[in-house]
């Protein structure tokens, strides 16, 4: 065996970060949806949000947007060896669900900016991580400006 001449701790230890790193390789290996293109943004309408992924969580539950708004999304990851990514999705009939915007998974610590339209009508969409969309979501609400 590869890992015969090594003491148990050290062993343990390359087992450790040979799943880890298997782990990370399949959750970026992940295609993500294909967003529909993009309107252009209503001029005037830009604004810029701080969104902060710590502790397997997002440091907002509800992001607020006009209609056509262009959004710029300064996106930290602080989560060291996590793959994290921010998109907003439309919810459709049956369960289904239409990427209104998806951003590439980053590792962290890192940061990355997105930009994108927000959509042309109002209503409540909803933000997630692709990687822990279970408890890393949220409500994206658009208004009327």
């Amino acid at each position: 065996m590869l890992v015969k001449g090594i003491n148990q701790p050290v062993r343990r230890l390359l087992w450790v970060v040979i799943i880890t790193v298997l782990i990370g390789l399949a959750a970026c290996a992940t295609p993500a949806p294909v967003p529909p293109p993009m309107p252009a943004p209503v001029p005037g309408r830009n604004l810029t949000i701080e969104l902060v992924a710590q502790n397997l969580s997002f440091n907002m539950s509800t992001i607020t947007v006009p209609e056509s708004a262009g959004v710029k999304i300064n996106f930290k990851n602080r989560d060291a060896f996590v793959a994290h990514n921010m998109a907003v999705y439309r919810n459709l009939a049956g369960g289904q669900t239409e990427p209104i915007f998806v951003g590439r998974t980053i590792v962290g610590p890192g940061a990355i900016v997105y930009e994108f339209t927000s959509p042309a009508a109002s209503g409540s969409y909803f933000f997630e991580c692709d990687v822990h969309p279970q408890y890393m979501n949220g409500t994206f609400v658009v208004t009327i400006p």
